[in-house]
């Protein structure tokens, strides 16, 4: 359900190649994700979803505080 919300929250940060994205972050409260990390060999990719998922962050569900791993991959 998570994976699917943030899947959507990105949708429009896009790369050429298929492309894997490992996220971490953390749900603060309704209104504020925190991304602990992001990594993949592309520098501009990462911060990319690292800005997507922290501004697009009031389409996660409310009550979901706590750590979460993500693989996003690009195609």
């Amino acid at each position: 359900m998570v994976r699917n919300q943030v899947m959507d929250a990105i949708k429009d940060v896009q790369s050429k190649d298929a492309e894997t994205v490992q996220v971490k972050f953390r749900v603060i409260d309704a209104s504020t994700v925190q991304v602990l990390k992001a990594e993949s060999p592309n520098k501009g990719l990462n911060e990319e979803v690292k800005k997507a998922i922290e501004t697009q962050s009031y389409l996660l569900p409310k009550k979901l505080n706590g750590e979460y791993n993500l693989k996003i991959t690009f195609k």
